[in-house]
This record gives C-alpha cells, sequence and structure tokens, in this order.
C-alpha cells in the first residue's frame, strides 16, 4: 500500500489519520510527493526520520527508487533481479520461448530472409500463450506477420 502526502505541505493529521488504518500486516510505503516544491522542513514524518520515498511526479525525480521500493516491499525482489513464480510446465514453456526468440535472434543476425525468423517467433508465441492462457489465431499472426513479404 502506498500512503502518499505532500510534500510541500508537510505531514500532517489528516495523513496520521490515515496511516493508522492500515492494518499491521499490511505492509506500506509513505511516499512523499512534490519533492520540487518542498523545503527541507517537509520531509519529516511523525516519528522525525523521512519518507521511504520523495519523489516529483512533475519531474521524474524519484521514481525509479519508488519502483523498486514497491517490488522489494512486496516480495518480489530477490538479489536485484525479478522473482517470478512459475510451475515446471511454465518455466519449461519460458525456456522455449527464450530460445526460439534466440535461435531468432540469431537468424535476423546472419541475414537469414523474414521467412526463418517467423518460424521461431511463433515457436515463441505459441509457448508464452500456453503460459498466460492467451490463445493466438491464425489471423492474429497474420497481422502481425502482414508487414512482412514473407513467402511470397
Amino acid at each position: 500500500m502506498l500512503l502518499l502526502f505532500d510534500l510541500s505541505v508537510g505531514w500532517t493529521p489528516d495523513d496520521e489519520a490515515l496511516r493508522q488504518r492500515i492494518p499491521a500486516a499490511v505492509p506500506y510505503l509513505l511516499v512523499g510527493n512534490k519533492l520540487d516544491l518542498a523545503g527541507t522542513d517537509a520531509l519529516a514524518r511523525p516519528s522525525g526520520s523521512a519518507a521511504d520515498i520523495r519523489l516529483s511526479a512533475s519531474t521524474g525525480a524519484g521514481e525509479a527508487e519508488l519502483v523498486q521500493a514497491m517490488l522489494e516491499r512486496c516480495g518480489a525482489l530477490t538479489d536485484g533481479s525479478l522473482l517470478l513464480s512459475l510451475n515446471q510446465r511454465q518455466g519449461d514453456l519460458a525456456q522455449q520461448a527464450a530460445d526460439a526468440l534466440a535461435r531468432s535472434a540469431q537468424v535476423a543476425a546472419d541475414g537469414l530472409p523474414w521467412d526463418f525468423w517467423t518460424i521461431d517467433l511463433r515457436q515463441a508465441i505459441h509457448s508464452l500463450g500456453e503460459i498466460t492462457g492467451e490463445e493466438l489465431t491464425e489471423s492474429v499472426l497474420d497481422r502481425i506477420f502482414s508487414r512482412f513479404c514473407i513467402g511470397k
């Protein structure tokens, strides 16, 4: 959960009332916005420590830190990489898709015609579609590859 407050105004009693309503078991971040407008005295929260994250929605300052903190707070990062939970079948399909994309990249590097690329791209799309549960029809694939002169 994000509790966003205005750094240019500072921490208010209303902000504190909202913070008190967050259940103890719910992880949250105190995010101070309007960093570009805030003075140094507005950077504190009730305990006197700084906001977890300070940012400026206007300038984009602090955006990367916010994303990183959100992922960490949700337990989605370990060792600096995104942790995905896949079962064995999904993991195998993801590996098949990665292998197919690597083959397609090699075909591109070798300068082979477009129709050679599509073989591996279709395999990657199929494997990823099985993971997500989305089924790609032939008409969707035709639209994707309609810009290329394949097999003509």
